[in-house]
Order: structure tokens, then sequence, then C-alpha cells
């Protein structure tokens, strides 16, 4: 998962997003730039909550954003991650 700002313009929106499962979040977990969700090739965002496990494996200062909006918008319901990213998480909740 990365901010993907080189797109930024074409979805229509001014915040920073991330691509997760290969559609566009922000950092609440709110699907953004529906015109190109409804393009996406994966699995349906609502389809991945319905799991028994989603597992999401990410890391570093520059995901945190889009790590916390995929758990915000149930997406992942297990989390791999590193320590700094765990405790900041942790304290952000």
């Amino acid at each position: 998962m990365r901010p993907s700002s080189k797109r930024l313009n074409r979805t229509g929106t001014s915040a920073t997003f991330w691509t997760w499962a290969t559609h566009y979040i922000d950092s609440n977990g709110n699907i953004i730039a529906e015109h190109l969700n409804q393009r996406a090739i994966g699995i349906d965002l609502e389809e991945l909550r319905r799991k028994d496990q989603s597992i999401l494996v990410a890391g570093g200062a520059e995901k945190v954003a889009g790590i916390a909006g995929a758990l915000r918008g149930k997406y992942a319901n297990v989390l791999i991650t590193d320590l700094f990213t765990a405790k900041y998480l942790l304290e952000q909740e």
C-alpha cells in the first residue's frame, strides 16, 4: 500500500489516498474515486470485509495513514507490521 499522489488529480480529491486491493481509500477507510474503483480488477472491498481472515502486511512511517484507513474500514483483521508502525497506530486510537 502506498500513497498515490501521482494520480491525485485524476480522483478529484485533494487528500492523499492509498490503493488497497486495487481500490482507492482515504485514511478513514472510505472509498474515494468511485469511477476508478469501478475499473478495479480484484476482490471487492465489501467481500474482503466478510472474509474470516484478511491479512495486511505493511509498515513504515509513509504508510501509517493508509494502514489506519484499511483497519478503520475493516478491510483487514490481521496486521503484520514493524514495531514503530504498531506503536504509532495504537497511540492514534
